[in-house]
């Protein structure tokens, strides 16, 4: 049984969060009982996992900030027609 398992007895229920941390700290507990022999770092799919995720944040915000960029324009040329209005 893992330290995830005993957790998740011991209180009755977990919620998502609880779940993630508690397999994360799983995961921290072996790799400190990881062999001697081995040097301890990223294996490749930890590393690909990492570059996966930093090349999808891009793909969300870019759009938000695209949005806010042409709101801004939208506003300093609402800007732009008032200020010829009153001249």
């Amino acid at each position: 049984m893992t330290e995830t398992d005993k957790r998740i007895r011991q209180d009755g229920h977990a919620s998502g969060v609880e779940v993630v941390m508690a397999s994360w700290i799983d995961a921290f507990e072996r790799r400190e009982a990881a062999p001697q022999g081995r040097p301890a770092g990223f294996t490749p799919i930890e590393s690909l996992m990492v570059i996966a995720i930093m090349s999808l944040l891009p793909a969300f915000f870019l759009p938000a900030l695209r949005l806010a960029r042409e709101r801004g324009r939208r506003t300093v040329c609402l800007s732009n027609l008032r200020q010829l209005t009153l001249a």
